[in-house]
């Protein structure tokens, strides 16, 4: 009996058979009447009871089915009140009454034992959704579904697991492990098909749910799940090997050394699976086992390396499939008469399966360990009378390059001596393949393989480009010498410009839009590598392409060089082409060249962005850039133009963020298209609309070159890009690209606004070159915040500037990506560094000192649980990769914390004094980053605020002694830099550390190695800690009678060669020693070896400007104390290449 009232159940029994007729006008009725009506804070409670009623007791199978659906997904969707619709969910808003009775209801119409089949699994799924772990606990579910296990009806036992599969945490709180593993060793052993892959995808989720320190009680069913396998195998049961093989690779993806001890036994079967030996598989069957052998690859290289037989296994695997091309079809006629390159392609599934997978194995596992056994095969291969090997062994080359180039980038010329033979095969897939080689490695061993093979690949790429060859080929070669090109210069291209124009102007009148379009790219590229060496082509090539632009419509068999061919609208991509091509062109011979065409061009690209261009015009993205470049070209000559290309790059930036809530049934529909994305948030599927984001990002890149070009000429339209485009940017949470675009942007667009301060405010980083004028300035520890000198900017835009500084900040508190944080860091520093002559206020401060901490305990977070996952099941992959990321992002919150000292000094303290007790528990660690991290903080910190630094130095300095004498050099290049600064900005207080610390750093210069690379910098350091102690002391009674001896050590630790920022200082003491007579009488020893540091670091670059100038005119001096030949003879020792060097200077 129905719990509610009989007009209700009237009015809406009316309403779903709406929903279920086949009449548009009466389905859309029903729809607005659920919508208006029902779908309401109000009535949404009695919708459900409706609805899991219909669907557990109606007889009306069609009706039952629909209302199943539609409960799952009212009772995800969010309340018609609720703000946060990817989160809420109506079913965790119902009272607890309504939603029992619900439960019951459902779970009624689960056990009858009349429903049918597939209607059971619709009620599944219902259920599942009203036993969330955010809901109340349902204890009577899991008994019926411990009791529909035991069911001899294998439908029960099937959608069982269904449930289990969407949520494992029913098992997880309720039944100890040696209950639930009894329960999958059923389901992996049961005879029918449909339980055993139900129970294989119930059994991941319950594992990607339990905590890691039970793992190991489970292992003991992966064989029992593995032993299902070769039944499938060999009854031919296609679609239950694929999905079982799915949930694998979930697993792998998760615990990949959890089948260590099967491991052998899995490649073995998978190699059956995928040879297809006396079986006939589907594709998506053999490419599922092909995916499962490299996400081992991916997920546990260590482990792959150590097994003798994955190698050997994953590359013949792969090669294999790579030879399944063109079947039936031997001249491969369908391939080489293809307008569309990409078609033929789709349908070669395991060739392209096959490829991605070689490609993304040779990228974890490197050359050391794929190379030598790859190249054994393709030494076979490529010889084979089988032009299907040929092609493959090519394909697999190019697949594994980036890979290998460790061990491939030495070995060019023999790769050469192979490969280029093939450019001339009989076979057209070959050549094609041939020029896919040379431009893959041109792409991958760049820019070796251009200055040392350019007289190789380049005439073989040419000679494919004659009507010798068809057409595919020849736009194949031309794409490779886009590749070559991008990584070349002027030089090297030069002497063969006349044949490639020749023959790529002849492209140009095939009679296919495709050779024709990349013909242009081709030309494109090359004019961009080649410069001013291409003005000689200038004049032949900007009239056929403004005729192709000048012409209403193109026709796919058109030559574009013929006036009186007839044109028909097919290729706005190729009118796109000429667009990128003359623009690109244009910016390679400059203004002057390009001003005898500019007026033509530009009229042309106007009437284009007359016409209103479609979002989804193909010469939409072409238009955009070309006017780009010509902003770039013109420069403030664009000004006028503005208004023509700005309103609609505007309207394209200010693109919201497009998102639906999907049912899954429709994930793989939506899946289907590149221009979307679906990703789970909190069980729902959520559609994003990507490629409308992705223009928006390329918007917003094109406004950043317009802002970057005209500068203040852009301020007119910077309000409204700033507060309707880029700030609201940051709040783009489903789109990475977006929110580092639109941070990046910020600072840009107020640069527009905020003129360019003086270098004279930017606070105490100064560097005279007189070392006591130095030591005494630094001393007064204040920045000059009161430049008299420094612009008038309005209230406006002061307020637009704090607006983007607290949402930049604000940004910083929740983003998650540490790569996004690091863009927002430098956006933030670069705002600040606009406004460096004010003083931020004090809430500004108190909410970037809340983002630091912020930022700061996310990073000791995922350090801290980095430590833990190299562990029995898995291997840290990404280890590197994370550790690099948190590495970046802390130098930028150094930069942060740098620019707000610089521009704050000592009123920065107070809030810097809540950052220390991270800094602290940083120091305390053994991780070497974080520590680096909190020596500069603290050296920045002495830097701004001096002698007001001092209560602070109990708290560090235990650790910075500890750190002088570590074996890590970085902790010693570290902890010397900041008692370099003690000295330098705050030598009263810390006198007796820097004195009694001179001693350990002339030992630190004197270690065995003290030069070689890992040392060099942490010895400069020291160095250069020494000159600054002896700097700041030299006055000191302390100091005194030691100060010769001192200054005796840190000299013997010249020439400084590896820290332009500590060499600056050594020198400039150097310079002040020699001035002021600090080394005593000087003999020609002495000087002989002055002579030579100064040199050396000369010639390295280490000392430049006026710094360089003042002590090589210091040098001039002693020498000319020494008769001439002896000094002569001083500057004659160097060999050849610093010779030019000492001429330069000392002539």
């Amino acid at each position: 009996m129905s719990a509610l009232p009989d007009e209700t159940n009237s009015t809406l029994s009316n309403i779903l058979l709406g929903f279920a007729s086949p009449d548009n006008n009466i389905r859309s009725d029903a729809e607005n009447q659920l919508n208006n009506n029902w779908i309401t804070k109000e009535n949404i409670h009695i919708l459900l009871i409706f609805l899991s009623e219909q669907a557990a007791y109606s007889t009306d199978e069609t009706l039952s089915a629909l209302s199943a659906v539609l409960f799952r997904k009212l009772a995800l969707r969010a309340p018609p009140d609720s703000k946060t619709i990817l989160i809420s969910k109506n079913i965790t808003e119902l009272p607890q009454d309504i939603l029992a009775q619900i439960r019951s209801t459902l779970l009624k119409g689960f056990i009858d034992y009349n429903k049918p089949n597939n209607l059971r699994h619709k009620l599944s799924d219902a259920i599942a959704e009203c036993s969330q772990p955010d809901l109340p606990n349902w204890p009577e579910l899991l008994q019926t579904l411990l009791q529909a296990l035991k069911d001899e009806n294998p439908n029960f036992r099937e959608s069982s697991f269904r449930i289990f599969s969407i949520v494992p945490t029913l098992l997880i709180n309720d039944l100890d492990i040696t209950h639930i593993l009894s329960i999958f060793e059923s389901g992996f052993t049961d005879n029918i098909d449909n339980v055993k892959i139900n129970s294989v995808i119930a059994f991941v989720g319950y594992f990607k749910s339990l905590s890691k320190s039970n793992w190991n009680q489970i292992t003991p069913l992966l064989p029992s799940l593995l032993n299902s396998l070769p039944n499938f195998l060999n009854d031919s049961k296609d679609e239950a090997l694929t999905s079982v093989f799915e949930s694998l690779i979930e697993l792998v993806e998760l615990a990949p050394k959890l089948f260590k001890d099967l491991f052998d036994n899995m490649i073995q079967f998978l190699n059956i699976v995928i040879k297809n030996v006396n079986l006939d598989l589907e594709t998506q069957t053999r490419t599922t086992a092909l995916e499962l052998l490299t996400s081992f690859a991916e997920n546990a290289p260590q482990m792959c390396k150590s097994n003798s037989n994955f190698c050997d296994s994953i590359i013949m695997n792969t090669l294999l499939l790579m030879t399944e091309i063109s079947i039936d079809d031997e001249n491969s006629q369908e391939w080489s008469n293809s307008d569309d390159t990409d078609d033929l392609d789709d349908e070669e599934i395991t060739y392209d399966h096959a490829r991605q997978a070689l490609d993304r194995v040779s990228l974890k596992l490197g050359g050391k360990y794929l190379a030598p056994t790859l190249f054994q095969y393709l030494q076979q291969m490529i010889v084979s009378s089988e032009w299907r090997q040929r092609f493959a062994a090519l394909m697999a080359l190019s697949s594994a390059a980036e890979g290998c180039r460790d061990v491939l980038i030495g070995e060019i010329n023999k790769i050469l001596d192979m490969v280029l033979p093939l450019i001339n095969d009989p076979h057209p897939r070959v050549q094609y393949a041939c020029c896919n080689v040379l431009g893959q490695i041109s792409t991958d061993f760049a820019p070796l393989i251009q200055l040392t093979s350019h007289n190789k690949i380049l005439p073989a790429l040419i000679s494919k480009l004659t009507p010798n060859s068809i057409d595919r080929v020849q736009t194949h070669a031309a794409a490779a010498l886009v590749n070559f090109s991008e990584h070349s210069n002027k030089d090297i291209l030069e002497p063969y410009l006349d044949e490639l124009l020749t023959n790529l102007l002849t492209l140009l009148q095939r009679d296919k839009l495709y050779v024709q379009e990349q013909a242009l790219t081709t030309i494109a590229f090359i004019a961009e590598a080649a410069e001013k060496k291409f003005i000689k082509y200038y004049d032949t090539l900007m009239p056929i392409l403004l005729k192709v632009l000048n012409n209403n419509s193109i026709q796919s068999n058109t030559n574009i060089n013929d006036p009186n061919s007839t044109m028909v609208d097919e290729s706005r991509v190729l009118k796109g082409k000429c667009i990128e091509c003359s623009t690109l062109i244009a910016l390679a011979v400059g203004k002057e060249k390009f001003s005898e065409y500019s007026n033509d061009l530009i009229q042309l690209l106007i009437n284009y962005q007359n016409q209103g261009i479609q979002d989804d015009d193909s010469l939409k993205p072409y238009l955009e850039h070309g006017w780009s470049r010509i902003c770039r070209l013109l420069g403030t000559d664009f000004i006028q133009l503005l208004p023509i290309v700005l309103p609609s790059l505007i309207e394209t930036a200010k693109a919201s963020q497009d998102v639906s809530l999907i049912e899954e049934e429709e994930a793989s529909n939506y899946q289907q298209y590149s221009e979307w994305d679906v990703v789970q948030i909190q069980g729902k599927h959520i559609a994003i609309h990507t490629s409308i984001l992705d223009d928006k990002v390329t918007a917003m890149d094109l406004l950043q070159v317009y802002a970057s070009v005209l500068g203040s000429n852009f301020g007119p339209y910077v309000k409204d890009i700033l507060m309707d485009i880029a700030l609201p940017s940051i709040d783009f949470y489903l789109h990475d690209g977006v929110r580092a675009t639109g941070a990046s942007f910020i600072p840009i667009l107020l640069t527009c606004l905020i003129p360019t301060s003086s270098p004279s405010s930017l606070g105490n980083g100064n560097t005279n070159t007189n070392i006591n004028a130095a030591n005494n300035a630094t001393n007064n520890n204040t920045t000059n915040n009161n430049n008299t000198n420094t612009p008038s900017i309005s209230e406006e835009v002061l307020q637009l500037w704090t607006l983007s500084i607290t949402k930049l900040i604000n940004g910083i508190m929740v983003e998650p990506m540490p790569e996004i944080t690091q863009i927002y860091h430098s956006s933030l520093m670069l705002c600040f560094q606009l406004l460096n002559y004010l003083q931020p206020s004090s809430e500004i401060m108190a909410l970037f000192t809340k983002g630091i901490i912020s930022n700061l305990t996310d990073i000791f977070r995922r350090i801290d649980d980095r430590k833990n996952l190299d562990d029995e099941y898995n291997e840290d992959v990404d280890e590197d990769y994370d550790e690099y990321a948190d590495e970046n992002l802390l130098d930028s919150i150094n930069k942060s914390i740098n620019m707000m000292f610089k521009i704050s000094s000592i009123n920065y303290l107070k809030d810097f004094q809540d950052l220390w007790p991270l800094i602290s528990t940083f120091l305390q660690s053994n991780n070497s980053i974080l520590i680096i991290f909190a020596f500069t903080a603290i050296a920045d910190m002495i830097q701004y605020c001096g002698d007001s630094s001092a209560p602070f130095k109990d708290a560090f300095i235990p650790k910075l002694s500890s750190c002088l004498v570590s074996p890590d050099p970085t902790l010693r290049q570290a902890s010397s830099y900041v008692l370099g600064i003690c000295a330098q900005y705050a030598p009263n207080s810390f006198m007796e550390l820097c004195l009694t610390s001179l001693d350990t750093l002339s030992q630190l210069t004197t270690i065995p190695d003290a030069k070689n690379e890992d040392n060099e910098t942490a010895t400069d350091n020291a160095s250069a800690a020494m000159a600054k102690i002896l700097t700041a002391y030299q006055s000191s009674n302390n100091l005194q009678s030691n100060f010769s001896n001192y200054v005796d050590m840190w000299f013997k630790t010249l020439p400084t060669l590896g820290d332009e920022e500590t060499a600056a200082f050594n020198y400039k003491f150097l310079n002040h020693l020699i001035e002021n007579n600090g080394f005593g009488n000087l003999d020609s020893n002495k000087i002989s070896t002055i002579v030579k540091v100064v040199i050396e670091a000369l010639h390295a670059k280490m000392i430049t400007g006026k710094n360089a100038q003042a002590i090589v005119d210091s040098v001039k001096k002693i020498l000319g104390t020494l008769p001439r030949e002896e000094a002569m003879q001083m500057l004659q020792v160097f060999p050849p290449e610093i010779m030019q060097t000492m001429e330069l200077w000392f002539a």
